[in-house]
């Protein structure tokens, strides 16, 4: 989590929300205990956040900036926080701006997505929709039973994405934070429909995992293709391919 807040600025509002709720509710089920080893984390974690904690403290105003020999935090000459929705409205148009990325797996962006592979493959929201339909299930019946579920981990982090995706508008590499848990689930829901069929139909469940693994090797090296191939010579035109070469040449 330390070296998570420096791959991307959106994460710095969700980190904290995160890891108290999984702290909060694995210290309730008596599973983290105060020791040497998670006094050593936190104290490890707070050294990884200071910089950036300083960071903020400086380009808020409540510090000057700090220059020394080994490193130094200056004041920008702004910051990208006006991008967070602030009032009520945007949070609404944030979240169906989110839902609606996620459902269609992309929204403007020709090079976010290459089609027909999207973000999990054409075979990929239905198996993740089944995964959080028996996440969700088994949670619910945990906490009912007061029960300890390791999926409340993965809710967590979709808590996190979620309140990420009410403060941003949502574009393909702001909310990199919801693609494992989805993964995740993509992977819980093959497992509960494999699990389910092989109660009720046992051969046809204990087959089913092979024809699964061929479609996905199928579209990952359908995927691989398009991606060094179609899609490299298409994100050339987006991403100024070459534009140093011929600012050389207008130079000279």
């Amino acid at each position: 989590y330390g070296l998570s807040l420096y791959c991307y600025a959106l994460i710095w509002p969700i980190v904290p929300i995160i890891l108290l709720l999984q702290i909060v509710y694995g210290i309730l089920f008596k599973k983290i205990k105060f020791n040497g080893s998670t006094i050593l984390a936190g104290i490890l974690l707070f050294f990884m956040a200071l910089p950036l904690l300083l960071f903020l403290l400086i380009n808020k105003g409540y510090l000057t900036e700090i220059s020394t020999p080994f490193f130094s935090i200056y004041k920008m000459s702004s910051m990208r926080d006006t991008e967070i929705a602030t009032s009520l409205q945007g949070f609404i148009e944030n979240l169906k701006n989110t839902l609606y990325f996620l459902y269609h797996q992309g929204n403007v962006a020709p090079y976010d997505m290459i089609a027909p592979f999207k973000l999990f493959y054409p075979v990929g929201l239905p198996f993740i929709l089944l995964g959080a339909g028996g996440l969700f299930y088994k949670l619910f019946m945990d906490v009912k039973n007061k029960r300890f579920s390791f999926e409340f981990f993965v809710f967590v982090q979709f808590v996190g994405a979620g309140i990420l995706g009410c403060l941003i508008y949502v574009v393909m590499h702001k909310i990199n934070c919801i693609y494992i848990p989805l993964i995740i689930l993509e992977a819980y829901g093959i497992n509960t429909l494999i699990k389910g069929l092989k109660k009720f139909w046992p051969k046809v469940g204990g087959y089913l995992q092979y024809p699964i693994i061929i479609v996905l090797l199928f579209y990952l090296v359908c995927f691989e293709k398009a991606y060094f191939t179609e899609y490299k010579d298409m994100v050339k035109v987006h991403f100024q391919d070459q534009t140093e070469t011929m600012l050389d040449y207008a130079m000279s």
